[in-house]
């Protein structure tokens, strides 16, 4: 998959051309638009000085809240439309990776498991043969004591060979080693039985508003009245 300038700068039919990735935000139309309505609004705001103690002043004031609000909506509306393209594209982005790197983890994951299977077999035939040298020593053993016995002597012990140590691992002709380990992992098998330190409770807020709203009463909720100036 290929991502292209244009994969990433899709025009739309109508309206501002969308963002170059090479060029500074602040230098797009839509933000030099938003910091324009900001500054006047702004500035409409700062006119207002004092404490609003007459009608007149508080017609002013909510002229420039409408402002205030305009500008924070369109600022977020921009700044959404922007900031798209590159969301987009950085979705085509792990999309294209991911596949290239499926096919890799599937083929690592096959080597891995049938080189630990391998590892396995050889740790296995090595402790067979131990067992095989222990069983063989406790035999001689068994003979030497019987043998001892009828000539009246003191049994000489009869040692296994001493424990050899198996290479594990491999090296490879590139140089790499490849050797089997261990990580202590976990997996949990029942989530009800762990204990409150190792959980995470987290308050479904949509639904504590929705209730709060009907007049249901929750422990641990505290409903209040929020005033706040509405502009409409």
């Amino acid at each position: 998959m290929r991502l292209r300038r244009q994969d990433i700068d899709t025009p739309e039919p109508e309206g501002p051309a969308p963002l170059d990735v090479d060029i500074d935000v602040r230098e797009h139309e839509d933000f030099q638009r938003v910091d324009e309505a900001t500054r006047k609004a702004i500035e409409q705001a700062d006119r207002i000085t004092g404490d609003i103690d007459d009608q007149e002043a508080a017609s002013e004031a909510t002229d420039a809240l409408a402002a205030l609000r305009n500008a924070i909506a369109d600022g977020e509306t921009a700044r959404k439309g922007l900031k798209k393209p590159f969301d987009d594209a950085g979705k085509r982005v792990q999309a294209a990776f991911k596949e290239l790197a499926s096919p890799l983890e599937a083929r690592k994951e096959s080597l891995e498991a049938r080189f630990l299977a391998y590892e396995e077999q050889k740790e296995r035939a090595e402790c067979e043969r131990r067992e095989r040298e222990e069983a063989e020593a406790r035999r001689k053993q068994e003979e030497e004591n019987a043998a001892a016995a009828s000539e009246g002597r003191q049994a000489h012990h009869v040692a296994a060979p001493p424990p050899r140590k198996e290479p594990t691992g491999a090296r490879g002709a590139s140089g790499a080693k490849s050797s089997p380990t261990t990580e202590l992992k976990y997996r949990i098998t029942d989530e009800d039985a762990l204990p409150d330190e190792y959980v995470e409770r987290v308050p479904r807020r949509s639904k504590i508003l929705a209730d709060v709203r009907q007049g249901i009463v929750i422990p641990g909720v505290e409903p209040f009245r929020d005033k706040r100036v509405q502009v409409r």
